[in-house]
């Protein structure tokens, strides 16, 4: 057998295993305000028992309670997350796989395959925020991990306490930093995250039942296509090609809204031209159905509001392909009604609006 295996056979001493608890909690520390309170809550109980359970009695936790911890983790961050994949579940799942990595870690090799496990879950940190407060909170949290990796080393003296422990690892980030700050001035910096993840606070395109003018200016393009449509003849002009999503008429003060008005039916609706097309629809996980125009009719499983707004019975998760048809010249509401005015009460008389 080489060195290096026997290296890894050699059990965790107390003082590895305790500065191995010790990254692992400074992980969990730094992602408990984006992960569910629940999660944290739980996680922290269970990290801290295995602490004191490989004090009183060294061995590796049961596979009877290991595999029951590892699906309930499994199925809690489906049941809220709905997906193990993405930024905020894939996170959340490899802090959790880090704490219950601790239930079998006894031997070195366990600690070094913990230590750099750590160090990505470390840095995932900066998928939620890249600023500077939180860039340097990360490069503290690796202290203890470099702590961790000393500690293994068999020729290393045991030290006193847990500052001489931490030391060695900010005597090395305190050499790297002049190196650190010399990148952060003259490298270029990309636009946009390199692992293609955007920052939490940033808009994108696409369907929404809500635009703040203001964040136009933080506003990430989508190219993905959203829909395709195909026309029985000739397609429309292009001032006919527009097409009604969600209609907002309402203003905050900040931000436009849809806000649909209940129990209404739709607006009546004259007709004097129409056009027949086809919509086939990726998935938006929204249940509004792009129509042309003024729509006059309603697929399958869809209703419409009082604004003319399609939408369908549940959200479009799956592509949808549906047919339609609109008007492009017409009279909406022909009959206004009666205005009254607010002085006298008088009525004014009807009106009839004009072509479009």
């Amino acid at each position: 057998m080489s060195r290096a295996a026997k290296h890894a056979e050699i059990p965790l001493d107390a003082r590895a295993f305790s500065l191995l608890c010790l990254t692992v909690a400074v992980v969990l520390a730094l992602h408990a305000p984006h992960l569910p309170w629940w999660l944290s809550a739980v996680l922290a109980p269970v990290l801290a028992w295995r602490w004191w359970q490989r004090h009183q009695h060294p061995g590796r936790v049961p596979v009877w309670l290991k595999l029951p911890l590892l699906g309930a983790l499994a199925l809690a961050i489906i049941a809220y997350y709905g997906s193990l994949f993405g930024r905020a579940p894939g996170t959340a799942l490899a802090v959790g796989l880090l704490v219950l990595k601790m239930l079998e870690s006894e031997r070195q090799r366990d600690a070094r395959v913990g230590v750099g496990f750590a160090c990505f879950a470390l840095m995932t940190a900066l998928l939620f925020d890249q600023g500077m407060v939180v860039t340097a909170v990360v490069v503290l949290g690796l202290l203890p991990a470099l702590a961790t990796l000393r500690a293994l080393e068999p020729a290393q003296p045991r030290s006193r306490g847990l500052p001489r422990e931490l030391l060695p690892g900010l005597s090395l980030l305190g050499v790297a930093l002049p190196l650190a700050l010399l990148a952060f001035v003259f490298v270029p910096r990309l636009s946009s995250p390199l692992w293609g993840a955007p920052n939490a606070h940033e808009e994108r395109t696409g369907l929404s039942d809500r635009m703040t003018p203001a964040g136009f200016t933080q506003l990430l393009t989508d190219d993905r296509p959203a829909m395709r449509v195909s026309f029985g003849g000739p397609p429309p002009p292009p001032d006919l090609r527009y097409f009604r999503a969600y209609v907002m008429a309402y203003y905050d003060g900040t931000s436009w809204q849809y806000h649909d008005v209940a129990n209404q039916h739709p607006a009546t609706i004259e007709v004097a031209r129409s056009i027949h097309y086809r919509i086939s629809l990726e998935p938006s996980h929204q249940r509004v159905l792009p129509t042309l125009d003024v729509p006059v009719d309603v697929p399958a499983g869809a209703h419409m509001r009082h604004d003319h707004v399609v939408m369908a019975d549940k959200p479009v998760n799956d592509p949808l392909s549906y047919s339609g048809t609109s008007a492009t010249r017409y009279h909406l509401e022909p009959q206004l009604g009666r205005i009254t005015s607010a002085g006298c009460n008088c009525p004014m008389g009807s009106t009839r609006a004009p072509w479009r």
